[in-house]
């Protein structure tokens, strides 16, 4: 039979081990071959990307990215997104952008799919502009997206 105080000393104990397994920081992995060292890597514990954003000259709040597998360096996307802050538009099933004030740092938390990039504090990069999905055996196709927004059908290329 268990005592009170042993169930006790057992309940803070896991409860201690549960504190210190949430507090974990996720380690950066290991750089692949292929992506360079300027590239910011950004996921959870299941995995993540590597993304390398430049700004584009003369166009406010847009960045030219290329999104690198995680595990491979391959390129898994590459093209134009526009920062802002996003919602989800349940009528139209997609995000609305509000776009804000350029950003110096970028701080990648991974992304929810190829054509949203997640940042801190809510901020994203959407698919705006032409984006670039290459094959790893050659070729691809690119879609054009218009704040994240797909706008016709993919297009491949050899």
């Amino acid at each position: 039979m268990i005592k009170d105080g042993e169930m006790k000393l057992a309940l803070t104990m896991m409860f201690v081990a549960l504190a210190i397994c949430s507090c974990e920081k996720i380690k950066t992995p290991e750089r692949p071959q292929g992506v360079p060292k300027e590239a910011k890597w950004g996921g959870g514990a299941d995995g993540g990307s590597w993304y390398l954003c430049y700004p584009v000259k003369n166009e406010i709040n847009k960045y030219e990215c290329t999104v690198y597998d995680d595990y491979s360096g391959d390129i898994i996307a590459k093209g134009k997104y526009i920062l802002g802050i996003t919602t989800w538009n349940e009528s139209a099933n997609h995000p609305a952008l509000s776009t804000i004030p350029s950003q110096n740092e970028l701080e990648y938390l991974g992304s929810s799919s190829d054509t949203v990039l997640k940042l801190r504090n809510t901020f994203v990069l959407i698919a705006d502009g032409w984006v670039v999905y290459p094959f790893t055996s050659g070729g691809g196709k690119k879609i054009l997206y218009k704040q994240g927004v797909q706008q016709g059908g993919a297009i491949q290329y050899e």
